[in-house]
């Protein structure tokens, strides 16, 4: 939400409606899973870098523990 409300964007958002969308959406496949499919390296390195700089946080240290 950091990152959202440091973009100006709204963040008042009903969070049940967000995860119907979600389940909507099921058969949708991300940039990133796409990536991981054909074997190329996922971008989520450069994508956690800029929420940081954006949100003014750090990098979350998670995100390497789950990823690498």
């Amino acid at each position: 939400m950091a990152v959202a409300r440091a973009c100006g964007a709204p963040t008042d958002i009903d969070e049940a409606a967000a995860f119907a969308r979600a389940r909507s959406s099921r058969h949708h496949k991300t940039s990133m899973l796409q990536n991981v499919e054909a074997g190329r390296r996922m971008e989520i390195d450069s994508h956690r870098r800029r929420a940081a700089r954006v949100a003014a946080a750090p990098a979350h240290r998670s995100t390497d523990a789950v990823l690498h």
